[in-house]
C-alpha cells in the first residue's frame, strides 16, 4: 500500500501576512493624513475668527480716540497702560517733555513713562497684564476688552499717542493701537497694529 503525504510549505500563508501588513500600514497613513488635515483645517477657522476679533477691536479704538476730545481733564498715557492708555517706547523726549496737548477745552493728552526714560519701555504687547486677561475688570488687565460674544475671549486694544504733526497749517494727533484677538481655543491669537491721524477741534 503507498502511502502520500501533503507537504505544505506555507509560502502562500506568508503572502498574505505581508498583504495584510502593507494593507494595515496604508489605512493608517491614510487615517493620519486625514487626521492632520482636519487639523489644519481647524487650525486655520480658529485663526480667522481671532484675526476677525482683532480687527473689531481696531474699529472700536477709532470710536475711542473721537470720544477723547469730550473727556474731561488730562488723559495722560502711561508705562503701565492706564485704563487702555500706553506710553509708547519710541516717544521722542521732545513730545514728552512739551506736553500736554490741549484737544479741546476739556481734555488733554500727556505722557507719563513712569521712572525712567520712554525709549527704556518695552513693546506694548510684551508688558506685564496687557492684553492677556478674559476680564472686564481693568484693574485686572488695563487694556480696553471689546466684547464679542460666544464662547470666544474677549478682543483687546491699546492705544499710545505718540505725538503730533503739522500738515498745511493742520495739526493732527498721532495714535497707534495694538488689538489682540483670540480664537476658540485660548492658544489661537492675532495681534495687530494700526497707526490712526486725528484732528480735534477746541
Amino acid at each position: 500500500m503507498q502511502r502520500w503525504e501533503n507537504k505544505q510549505s506555507g509560502f502562500s500563508l506568508f503572502i498574505v501576512i505581508i498583504a495584510m501588513l502593507v494593507i494595515a500600514f496604508l489605512v493608517i497613513s491614510t487615517l493620519q493624513s486625514t487626521n492632520m488635515e482636519s487639523r489644519s483645517s481647524a487650525n486655520d477657522a480658529d485663526r480667522k475668527v481671532a484675526l476677525a476679533q482683532a480687527q473689531s477691536a481696531l474699529n472700536a479704538s477709532e470710536t475711542k480716540i473721537a470720544e477723547l476730545v469730550n473727556e474731561s481733564g488730562t488723559i495722560t498715557f502711561t508705562d503701565s497702560c492706564t485704563s487702555g492708555f500706553c506710553a509708547a517706547k519710541d516717544t521722542p523726549a521732545t513730545v514728552v517733555s512739551n506736553g500736554p496737548y490741549p484737544i479741546s477745552s476739556s481734555a488733554k493728552l500727556a505722557i507719563n513713562c513712569g521712572s525712567g526714560l520712554c525709549a527704556d519701555l518695552g513693546d506694548v504687547w510684551r508688558r506685564n497684564n496687557v492684553l492677556t486677561v478674559n476680564s472686564d475688570s481693568q484693574s485686572v488687565d488695563p487694556s480696553i476688552p471689546v466684547k464679542s460674544g460666544g464662547t470666544y475671549q474677549n478682543a483687546r486694544y491699546v492705544i499710545e499717542f505718540i505725538g503730533t504733526q503739522t500738515n498745511n497749517s493742520t495739526l493732527y494727533y498721532l495714535f497707534r493701537v495694538t488689538a489682540k484677538g483670540w480664537g476658540q481655543n485660548a492658544n489661537t491669537q492675532v495681534v495687530l497694529q494700526s497707526y490712526e491721524k486725528a484732528v480735534f477741534s477746541n
